[in-house]
């Protein structure tokens, strides 16, 4: 909701601009800094090689380049001059390939030129579901077309970690397999009255989408972003499975793996051969706990209700 409230508020601000013949249109110039004051909200925006939502000053007016690419095609297509314009660092389908420009504050900025001999005005409508943007002007009656590249110079996704204390340690989940990048070029041919023509190109490399691989805390290497979130923190430990062994040696491997042992209430059992071995434990073993954690044991207790039964045979 508030990408759209973005969205429908520049459009709001740029409808019925006028551009004079000549003039260079700065969309930062015109709008401003987008902020709260001015009915712009935190939306999701790319912060390096993320989209982050939504508490970060650059998130204030995030969905603003879905009106700022319209404003752009409309732009290509009116075959008036780019004076500036810069696509997003990483490619979103809903967007067209190469043909789409974002907006940051002071930048990246859009700017283009009305190298025509009229006056233009731009006006704008958008819905919950749409934004449109439309030029009325007089460019003189020439032709535009437009053609894209290939995609070439295709780079694999890196690897980026990122902390999830659900993740035991020595394991690791795949949460994004990431987008490779690329480069693109976008063709513009300009066909004027008289049967000349203009070509113009842009280049643009799109960076690879991250693989997002989440471990625990404890293994983040130190040139991730949640490294200095978590900090140095150190890795939990799998309970060892101390059951059935005598109090002595379940106490030296505990105490081994970082942990401290207690002694709960005696576990009753009518087997001799089970007095002062560990019949439970808490946590279970292969549980996960931080180290020194204390671990619960009860040991075996000869029930004094306990009977024997002793059964005699006799050869005949």
């Amino acid at each position: 909701l508030n990408r759209i409230q973005n969205i429908q508020r520049i459009a709001e601000e740029v409808d019925g601009a006028i551009v004079a013949p000549g003039e260079v249109f700065s969309l930062n110039a015109y709008v401003g800094q987008r902020t709260i004051d001015d009915g712009y909200a935190s939306a999701g925006a790319i912060i390096g090689d993320e989209v982050y939502c939504c508490d970060h000053p650059a998130n204030i007016g995030g969905g603003v380049s879905q009106f700022t690419t319209t404003l752009y095609n409309a732009v290509f297509w009116s075959g008036l001059e780019d004076v500036e314009h810069t696509p997003h660092t990483l490619y979103f389908p809903r967007y067209p390939m190469g043909r789409e420009a974002t907006l940051g504050w002071p930048t990246p900025d859009l700017k283009f030129r009305n190298n025509t001999d009229s006056s233009l005005l731009i006006d704008t409508e958008s819905t919950d579901t749409s934004v449109t943007v439309r030029f009325y002007g007089d460019n003189g009656g020439i032709e535009v077309e437009g053609s894209l590249s290939d995609q070439r110079f295709f780079t694999e996704p890196p690897d980026k970690y990122k902390g999830d204390e659900t993740i035991p340690p020595g394991e690791e989940e795949v949460d994004d397999q990431g987008q490779p990048g690329f480069t693109v070029t976008v063709y513009r041919t300009i066909t004027y009255p008289d049967g000349s023509t203009t070509e113009e190109f842009w280049d643009w490399r799109y960076d690879p989408f991250p693989k997002i691989i989440l471990v625990h805390p404890c293994e983040l290497p130190e040139d991730s972003d949640d490294y200095e979130e978590f900090g140095d923190v150190p890795c939990p430990i799998q309970v060892p499975d101390v059951l059935g062994l005598p109090v002595a040696e379940a106490t030296t491997i505990l105490n081994n793996a970082g942990v401290f042992i207690a002694t709960g209430e005696p576990f009753l059992v009518s087997d001799e051969a089970l007095v002062g071995t560990v019949r439970t434990q808490d946590p279970a073993p292969d549980e996960w706990i931080d180290l020194e954690e204390t671990v619960t044991v009860r040991v075996g207790q000869l029930d004094p209700n306990a009977t024997t039964t002793t059964t005699t045979t006799t050869q005949p």
